[in-house]
């Protein structure tokens, strides 16, 4: 097992890189919940011309930090970080705009996991103001044999 300190950087606990990596740091792994930090900068793939992050990135941002939280377990164990496909959003509210300079934490809990399915309650917030909040669901798909999901085999 591996030891990593928190806080961290996310981007090596992740598939995601450059300007695909939208977290900065990871603050709390616990099982099942997390926290993360970023920090809108200039430049940052969320940001419009505006300066204002479109309101659509508060869903991948929760996505993210769920799997920077995820792959700081992953890790640790010394396994590698699985695919994860963001498949869903359920009941999402937006309730205020971020823009260029906000640092935001990131704050998901695990809700369950079935079959490779997982379902996130994410809240986005900027100080103790909260900016978006609702659940996210994900697909990581298990490894296993065709055979063992009883596709394409004989019986």
């Amino acid at each position: 097992m591996r030891n990593i300190e928190l806080p961290t950087p996310a981007e090596p606990l992740v598939p995601h890189c450059g300007t695909m990596s939208l977290i900065d740091t990871l603050l709390v792994a616990e099982e099942g919940h997390g926290l993360c930090r970023t920090t809108l900068c200039k430049g940052h793939l969320l940001l419009g011309d505006d300066g204002l992050m479109d309101r659509c990135g508060f869903v991948e941002l929760g996505a993210q930090a769920h799997a920077v939280s995820e792959g700081y377990h992953l890790a640790r164990a010394g396994l590698p970080f699985p695919v994860g496909y963001l498949v869903g959003v359920q009941g999402f509210e937006c309730l205020a705009d971020a823009r260029e300079g906000d640092e935001l934490t990131i704050e998901t809990e695990s809700l369950g996991t079935f079959e490779g399915f997982g379902v996130v309650q994410a809240t986005i917030r900027r100080g103790e103001e909260a900016l978006a909040q609702g659940r996210i669901k994900l697909y990581v798909p298990e490894a296993r044999t065709d055979a063992a999901e009883g596709v394409g085999g004989d019986g």
